[in-house]
């Protein structure tokens, strides 16, 4: 029986196979589904301060929470304690680092202790207190650095105002030289202000706010040394009406959150906080303007008189506690000597 050669029947069935192939469809391949977005995390942040709501600073910190929600769309609602209704200045370092509030205001005469590295805003003459926003972006970055060692960031800064010192009905008259000065009674508000007053020859007396003008009434006090904004919130100037513009500074006041509450936060979270501070500062150095012409108008109301120092009675003031930044820097370790020499840089 004849039989076909197997080379043929595989020629055929290559030849079909090729054809097969050439007349079907190419294979195409599904692109995967786009991922969607992810949702911000909702957070709520709790900051304190030890400060009246309606002053300059209480509405700044305010206007920062309300800037915040909006400018995350809702993802960040900030709640407000103030008036040390959640930790007071003397325990706002402590309640940031131990998570008692997550955003603190911290005054750098009640950080100091603690955070020996800004010791140097609590000398008078360390910078301008009329140019915040531009000590806020040379310092930032030594800030920072600053506080990355106790668990923290740093944020913003608000304007305290420059320093006063107002004196009782007794004294009859603003004080106009350092001469004036010596022997006076003034209250002082932390350590170092406390030895500046040293250094011009007053007696320095640490009273609570909430007592001085029982103080100066009882004349237990003869004065404040304060910023204006302080002495006008408190009204020292029906005790104590007539006052001299020192024309430097007063204290640095800044916000921190600590390092645990800013690293849950997103990158986008994050950058709303910064924005939201320079926002802040802004509004804030338009209220002091504002509220310092208020302040003046209160003193000549109650019968007082302002005096503002000229640069040559100034440098008396300022040239008599130099000598203190020298103790200054020697507890102010790298950071804070760092500190020291940018402010040095930008007088």
């Amino acid at each position: 029986m004849f039989r076909k050669p197997k080379f043929g029947i595989i020629l055929i069935l290559i030849v079909m196979v090729a054809l097969a192939g050439g007349c079907s469809a190419p294979a195409t391949s599904n692109p995967a589904p786009a991922e969607e977005p992810k949702e911000q995390t909702p957070v709520t942040l709790k900051l304190a301060h030890g400060l009246s709501p309606v002053d300059i600073h209480g509405k700044a910190y305010q206007f920062y929470a309300d800037k915040v929600a909006e400018l995350s769309e809702g993802s960040i609602q900030i709640e407000v304690f103030p008036g040390g209704s959640l930790a007071g200045n003397p325990q706002m370092f402590k309640a940031v680092q131990t998570g008692v509030a997550d955003i603190g205001i911290f005054p750098s005469s009640f950080v100091a202790p603690q955070m020996k590295e800004v010791t140097i805003f609590e000398i008078p003459g360390t910078f301008d207190p009329t140019k915040v926003p531009e000590v806020q972006a040379k310092i930032t970055p030594i800030m920072e650095k600053i506080h990355e060692k106790y668990g923290m960031k740093y944020l913003w800064a608000t304007a305290e105002g420059e320093l006063v010192l107002g004196v009782s009905k007794k004294i009859g008259a603003p004080i106009k030289s350092i001469d004036e000065i010596k022997g006076l009674k003034i209250r002082d508000y932390g350590q170092w202000i406390g030895r500046t007053l040293g250094a011009w020859g007053a007696v320095q007396t640490t009273i609570p706010p909430a007592d001085l003008n029982a103080a100066l009434d009882r004349g237990t006090v003869e004065g404040s040394l304060a910023s204006w904004s302080f002495s006008y919130g408190f009204k020292v100037h029906e005790q104590a009406p007539y006052f001299t513009l020192f024309g430097t500074n007063n204290m640095w006041h800044w916000a921190t959150i600590s390092e645990a509450s800013w690293t849950k936060l997103t990158p986008e979270q994050q950058q709303v906080l910064v924005d939201a501070g320079k926002l802040a500062m802004e509004y804030n150095i338009k209220l002091e303007a504002e509220d310092k012409e208020l302040f003046k108008k209160a003193v000549t109301d109650v019968g007082g008189s302002i005096y503002e120092l000229t640069a040559e009675e100034r440098a008396q003031f300022v040239d008599k506690a130099a000598p203190l930044v020298k103790d200054v820097r020697e507890i102010s370790g790298t950071e804070g000597n760092e500190l020291i020499d940018i402010l040095e840089s930008i007088k």
